[in-house]
């Protein structure tokens, strides 16, 4: 797809880059780009959005800032010129997180290993300085707002029309025009309006998820995959977030190489609380990475070892928008459609380890077995479907172990990726120096065999499977 060839070119460069450069060049990043959080990317990057031809002016920003502060009056002047002083110190706390950062990246060039760690903690410790400087942006720009006059507020907006800005409508993810996220209120952030429901913090959510077969981390009873009755496992939860309106569940696993799903559901009514066993005629079903159909597909993990499965309920504020199929939502699909809407969310994570087979029983897996509970029959009569342990689906004729053709899709390592805003600008000719940073130290990481999901690297691109086989 257009996506994962952007992934892979952007990622590919990245990486040369990251060869072929230094400290000093790892640690550059621009903090303009903060100002596409608060719309500028429809003044300055959205004209360029399938404009090859298009060249952002030099001083554009400059001239544009310039134009503004002369609308302002000094005390609403100082509260924008007050920001270089007061994110002084985050800035350059950010210029020696990224050193360090870089510096222990680095020594993979001539080391096996570094300390994953201290790359993590320095990593969470750019986040917050990143977060702060949003957050004085933010308030600091609410505050000019609010005490903007009549007048004032009109001289502005000619401004924009003035500077040919276009309309603040549609958003783009590496330069192909996508729907604009709802995003819920977040005003009560900055001290403005109140926040509605009770405000729930980190370690003291009430929204939980149960089953009445397995104990959260406990082990998944065999009827709930392949080697069982292949049944979908009953679900209830309680403590969804005021305002919930709908409900998604997502069954998935992270693979060493990738993520992948086995049950989406989505469009559950906001007053449904539960899920019975193998449920039927509630919500609507995506599909799966197994085999991509739009039911159940259980794990049937071929690799030793306990896996672990997770479990989430997502409490959304309105039903997502989806203008595909259900046998196209992937979990991809899903998570773009619910940005913004999701207002909490509760997982559930079990493990299983499948019995290993005794000596001289095959692993292929023949017709019939980890047959869906949607009645999918799979293979055709006769035909073998054998898994590797190299995480490729192949089918052969004959008997015994045998490998075919892998007819998996390569996808990019989600945890790994990074993308943009909503907005993005990939691809305008107009980079994202530092989000590209953040993605690069998720995927040093991961080559090197020190994968790591970052809890501030949650959002941005994922690539969508279909037909790949089940997990190793």
């Amino acid at each position: 797809s257009q996506v994962e060839n952007v992934a892979v070119m952007t990622y590919a460069s990245e990486m040369y880059s990251w060869y072929a450069g230094s400290i000093d060049s790892d640690v550059y990043f621009c903090p303009e780009r903060q100002g596409t959080y608060f719309g500028s990317f429809y003044m300055k990057d959205m004209p360029a959005m399938g404009n090859p031809d298009y060249t952002i002016p030099e001083n554009l920003t400059g001239d544009m800032g310039n134009a503004l502060l002369g609308k302002l009056t000094p005390t609403q002047a100082s509260l924008v010129t007050s920001l270089v002083e007061t994110q002084r110190a985050d800035l350059l706390g950010i210029v020696a997180a990224r050193t360090a950062i870089a510096t222990q990246l680095r020594r993979f060039m001539v080391e096996s290993s570094v300390d994953k760690a201290t790359v993590l903690s320095l990593a969470e410790e750019y986040g917050r300085l990143d977060g702060a400087i949003v957050y004085h942006y933010a308030t600091n720009f609410a505050a000019v707002h609010a005490s903007l006059s009549a007048a004032q507020q009109t001289q502005i907006v000619a401004l924009r029309e003035e500077w040919n800005a276009l309309p603040c409508a549609g958003a783009y993810l590496y330069s192909e025009p996508v729907s604009m996220p709802a995003i819920t209120n977040t005003d009560f952030l900055f001290g403005v309006g109140t926040q509605e429901g009770e405000a729930v913090f980190e370690g003291e959510s009430s929204f939980v998820l149960h089953s009445s077969e397995v104990a959260d981390h406990g082990s998944l009873p065999a009827e709930f995959t392949c080697d069982g009755a292949s049944d979908t496992l009953p679900l209830d939860w309680s403590g969804a977030p005021v305002g919930t309106a709908s409900f998604a569940v997502i069954m998935h696993h992270e693979a060493p190489d990738m993520t992948k799903w086995y049950w989406i559901l989505y469009d559950i009514p906001g007053d449904v609380t539960s899920l019975a066993l193998n449920t039927s005629g509630v919500g609507t079903l995506g599909n799966n990475s197994v085999n991509g159909l739009a039911q159940f597909e259980p794990p049937c993990s071929q690799g030793p070892g306990e896996k672990t499965y997770i479990y989430t309920v997502y409490a959304l504020s309105a039903a997502p928008t989806i203008t595909v199929a259900p046998e196209a939502v992937s979990r991809e699909v899903i998570l773009a459609a619910m940005q913004g809407l999701i207002l909490g969310s509760a997982e559930l994570q079990v493990v299983y380890a499948r019995p290993e087979a005794t000596e001289g029983e095959s692993a292929t897996l023949t017709e019939g077995e980890g047959e869906s509970v949607f009645g999918n029959e799979g293979e055709t009569e006769g035909e073998e479907v054998v898994v590797d342990e190299d995480n490729s689906e192949g089918e052969g004729e004959g008997e015994g172990e045998g490998e075919g053709e892998g007819e998996g899709e390569s996808t990019v390592d989600t945890k790994a990726s990074v993308g943009c805003s909503a907005a993005s600008t990939r691809g305008s000719g107009h980079s994202d120096g530092d989000a590209l940073f953040l993605g690069l130290v998720a995927l040093i990481l991961a080559v090197s065999g020190k994968r790591h999901s970052l809890p501030w690297m949650d959002s941005g691109m994922k690539t969508a499977t279909g037909g790949v086989s089940d997990d190793v």
